[in-house]
């Protein structure tokens, strides 16, 4: 069967950079003509990739976003914040964990771990909803992946982080998984969100919510 195009906006540039050395999503949004980004999930120990993108764009990062606390989704906040100022976001959860290298998993990783220690707005300072460049954006409470999950609404697009993998089970063993959790934040966005939804994951391809599927059912 061939899939249907994924249709992109026409006035915003999404640009997928891969995280190393684990290979996790980050999206870097700006207009055309702009020079300003946000950026969803700087998670390298090494930014030169995406310092590459934006000094060859000309952008500089006003907005970082975090969609979870794992330090495969935040390690390279620690090198933007000494090249670059801007207001970092995520929910309470994340910003508790962030802080701490067994609660980000950094720990576990190399034996070393690190902490980000930058000033946070939560997503509930904001009331959940934030305005940059003139495009409205909704942060909604995913908990499942881990307590610190949010994901980000555009239009008619989702930045979900683990939430929703194509092809792959949810991971929910992890520090403040929950299956059941992920099962009722499933249903919430099958409710909330039209079947033709782009899903921006933080590992793989983007898709459509009606393509989605797991290898395995949870």
């Amino acid at each position: 069967m061939v899939e249907e195009p994924l249709i992109f906006p026409v006035d915003l540039h999404i640009e997928r950079i891969l995280n190393k050395p684990i290979t996790s999503n980050c999206f870097v949004l700006h207009k055309h003509n702009g020079s300003e980004c946000l950026i969803i999930d700087p998670g390298s120990d090494d930014n030169s990739i995406l310092l590459g993108y934006l000094e060859k764009e000309k952008l500089s990062p006003t907005t970082i976003v975090l969609t979870h606390e794992h330090f495969d989704h935040i390690w390279g906040v620690i090198g933007l914040s000494k090249l670059f100022t801007f207001e970092l976001i995520c929910n309470q959860n994340c910003a508790n964990s962030i802080v701490n290298p067994k609660k980000n998993l950094s720990l576990f990783h190399n034996q070393v771990g690190f902490a980000i220690l930058n000033q946070v707005t939560t997503v509930e300072m904001l009331s959940h909803k934030f305005n940059w460049s003139g495009k409205q954006f909704y942060f909604i409470h995913t908990p499942g992946h881990s307590e610190g999950s949010i994901s980000i609404r555009l239009d008619n697009m989702l930045f979900c982080g683990d939430l929703l993998i194509q092809g792959e089970k949810t991971i929910t063993k992890l520090p403040g998984g929950s299956v059941l959790k992920f099962k009722d934040t499933f249903n919430k966005l099958k409710t909330e969100c039209s079947p033709d939804t782009l899903i921006y994951s933080g590992h793989g391809e983007s898709f459509l919510l009606e393509n989605y599927y797991m290898y395995k059912e949870i």
